[in-house]
């Protein structure tokens, strides 16, 4: 879930996501929304995200909620100015050996044929105050022009530890990279001070561990499939695994990839046939009646009061729709939202189905569908007189 710079107006109204109701902080014109079917839904919740569960749709949440953020930054183009900055990035600390003579190496790039203010260099000590720029980009000591080149600088002898370290000494922004920094003991060119020419990296072998991946997919299906993964199955969650780029990334794909597997739907050894699935046909038709249940599996909750809400309910001792709207309050759906249905012998002279179900307002239309409001879970057969009673989990609501 990410933050995206969204808020709420002065004059927002709890499920309403035009421009009337949000803005953008930056005052770019609100001319775009994302939201997801079910957002926003409450007047209490002025930050606007961006939800990576739900294919990057939008929601309001509450404004002391904490997320990652996405900013949105301004790019100049021309030479940039120099001026003293802390350090961006600095490595972990480095405890020297006094045998060594450490040099750090890496390749670097800038878009432009002129300084950008990339900088990097090292700590004296364990301080996280990056004090001696060892190369900048100042348009004359490590001028990028537009490619990928390779530098070094030595670290001073006699220090007990150190930190690597890069920063952006430009008033820009105009944006830089650095790349491949290695520290390696190279006595060959250790003291001919920094340099960008003639530089060669390390062939340094990338840290990890060898199998850690297999090791991952083994143990999620011990722990997922009672170790009932087949080995070719495996082989495509690895390969899924490995295509992330951060090990939480890539735990996530693998879980969800298992989840999907015959083995973790079921207790039995599962033989694979090797073999794609047919396609569906439907059964030729031999002209009889028939009835045929068709069950809806949403993925979260859909209560009653968000799929089926009083529309227009004057008839009755109790305005129906009045209490939805008092009770519900700010996630109450809004008659512009629904679609609306006529009914009869109800508490209600119309109903309204949720905006997104206009296929359901037509079945209902056409008498090819009822509803059954407030059953619950049903386990078994029951009346109007023991339903209550008799039913284990008491879910009416849905």
């Amino acid at each position: 879930m990410f933050i995206i710079g969204g808020t709420r107006t002065e004059n927002s109204v709890g499920t309403d996501g035009s421009l009337v109701s949000w803005k953008w902080t930056d005052k770019t014109p609100w001319d775009f929304t994302n939201w997801h079917s079910t957002e926003p839904n409450d007047v209490t919740h002025n930050t606007l995200v961006m939800n990576g569960n739900r294919h990057f749709s939008w929601a309001d949440i509450r404004d002391r909620a904490t997320s990652y953020a996405i900013y949105k930054k301004p790019i100049k183009k021309g030479r940039a100015s120099l001026t003293n900055a802390p350090a961006g990035f600095l490595s972990p600390v480095f405890k020297a050996d006094k045998n060594m003579n450490y040099v750090v190496k890496f390749r670097y790039y800038s878009p432009l044929d002129s300084q950008t203010g990339g900088c990097i260099g090292h700590t004296q000590d364990e301080s996280s105050s990056l004090s001696n720029f060892a190369l900048c980009d100042d348009g004359i000591n490590m001028l990028s022009n537009k490619k990928w080149i390779i530098c070094k600088f030595d670290i001073p002898p006699g220090l007990e530890s150190f930190r690597v370290g890069i920063a952006d000494r430009s008033t820009g922004p105009i944006g830089f990279y650095f790349d491949d920094i290695q520290i390696v003991n190279d006595e060959n060119i250790y003291g001919t001070g920094s340099s960008c020419t003639g530089i060669e990296l390390e062939n340094v072998t990338p840290p990890g561990k060898e199998g850690f991946s297999d090791s991952v997919i083994s143990e999620l299906s011990t722990l997922l499939t009672a170790g009932r993964l087949d080995e070719k199955s495996k082989h495509i969650i690895r390969n899924l695994y490995d295509a992330k780029d951060t090990h939480n990334d890539g735990l996530v794909n693998a879980q969800q990839m298992i989840l999907t597997s015959p083995q973790y739907h079921s207790t039995n050894i599962v033989k694979s046939t090797q073999e794609a699935r047919p396609d569906f046909k439907f059964p030729e038709k031999n002209g009889k009646p028939y009835k045929a249940v068709v069950t809806l599996m949403f993925a979260g909750g859909c209560d009653s009061y968000n799929m089926l809400v009083p529309y227009s309910c004057k008839k009755g001792p109790v305005d129906m729709e009045k209490q939805y709207k008092d009770v519900r309050s700010t996630v109450a759906l809004p008659r512009e939202r629904l679609h609306p249905i006529d009914v009869s012998d109800q508490v209600c002279e119309k109903f309204g189905i949720h905006k997104e179900l206009p296929t359901v307002q037509t079945m209902y239309n056409d008498k090819d569908l009822l509803f059954f409001a407030n059953t619950g879970v049903l386990t078994k057969k029951v009346s109007k007189v023991n339903y209550n009673t008799v039913t284990k989990t008491q879910l009416f609501a849905q």
